[in-house]
């Protein structure tokens, strides 16, 4: 999956000007998380499948990306 491209070209003097922001890994992971997300109509267990990691962990990238995890159909039990 490709990572969305911006609606405009990038301009040369922009980048020169350091007023482009270029994606990091931090961000397409997030990216990929969320859109993993839609796609398992937010099913916590089904997410963590896809991604290949556990649900744990996928517990921690949702914090650490503050992404909301209050829609997701379960949460993790302490």
């Amino acid at each position: 999956m490709l990572p969305n491209l911006p609606e405009e070209p990038v301009r040369l003097t922009d980048v020169l000007n350091n007023n482009y922001h270029y994606p990091t890994s931090k961000d397409m992971e997030r990216e990929f998380i969320l859109n993993t997300l839609r796609q398992a109509n937010e099913n916590p267990a089904q997410i963590a499948k896809l991604l290949e990691i556990s649900v744990r962990n996928l517990y921690r990238k949702l914090e650490a990306y503050e992404v909301q995890s209050s829609t997701l159909r379960f949460s993790i039990r302490e």
